[in-house]
């Protein structure tokens, strides 16, 4: 409530008379208390107690067609913030001595040389990376006779049993996974090595049983399709 009386002072502080030794209630309440306090004592048309030789009355908030300049005149004072700034000065907590105006110029100054220097290291490292990295290696070999051996590696093994090992490495991009290997004997008490093992090798034997049911089904059709008409109740 305060400010509003004051708000044509430059770079106000949000100091309130009187506020620091009220207690019990909220920020509105004690500044409208205040207020009524002092406008029921009339301090607001009459000079101070504290100044008895200064002989003058005071006016009420004349409007003045130059803004007062304050003798602390910031050299790095920051333009007015938009609407929404919550009031965080970086740095702000650990300065002490001064007021808010000269704290806050100079938490900025600080600010803002230290955002210029860490962005002066930023492009000094990057280019001295850039400057550092080798050049791009040339191949060796012509594109020719890698497609060439290609082919020639191709050709010769084209006929080979195409089976996979269950040690055999992983391919690119295998997240690790063995199906069936949690929670049962194959890794109880065992090391990962030992256990990715058994359970690649009981995944194969399951493959290969499956695919034994299959082909004795299929054995047993042909074989059922080809005598369908034979009957076999009178043999011995």
């Amino acid at each position: 409530m305060y400010i509003i009386f004051i708000q044509g002072i430059l770079w106000y502080t949000g100091h309130c008379p009187l506020l620091k030794f009220r207690y019990g209630k909220c920020y509105g309440d004690n500044t409208r208390q205040i207020l009524k306090e002092i406008r029921s004592k009339g301090l607001f048309n009459k000079p101070l107690k504290y100044r008895p030789g200064d002989n003058y009355e005071l006016d009420n908030m004349p409007r003045r067609v130059v803004p007062a300049r304050e003798i602390y005149d910031g050299s790095h004072r920051q333009p007015a913030y938009m609407t929404g700034y919550t009031g965080y000065v970086p740095g702000m907590n650990f300065t002490y001595g001064k007021s808010y105006g000269r704290t806050a110029d100079d938490c900025m100054a600080d600010f803002t040389a230290n955002q210029r220097d860490l962005r002066r290291k930023a492009d000094l490292n990057r280019s001295y990376v850039r400057s550092r990295s080798a050049p791009k290696m040339e191949t060796v070999h012509s594109r020719d006779e890698i497609r060439r051996d290609l082919h020639r590696f191709r050709e010769i093994n084209k006929y080979k049993e195409n089976t996979i090992s269950p040690e055999f490495p992983p391919i690119a991009g295998y997240t690790g996974h063995i199906p069936r290997i949690k929670g049962s004997e194959a890794s109880l008490s065992q090391r990962y090595h030992c256990a990715a093992k058994r359970g690649l090798e009981l995944i194969k034997m399951e493959r290969d049983k499956r695919k034994e049911i299959q082909n004795a089904d299929v054995n047993i059709r042909a074989i059922l399709k080809n005598h369908d008409k034979t009957s076999y109740w009178n043999w011995g």
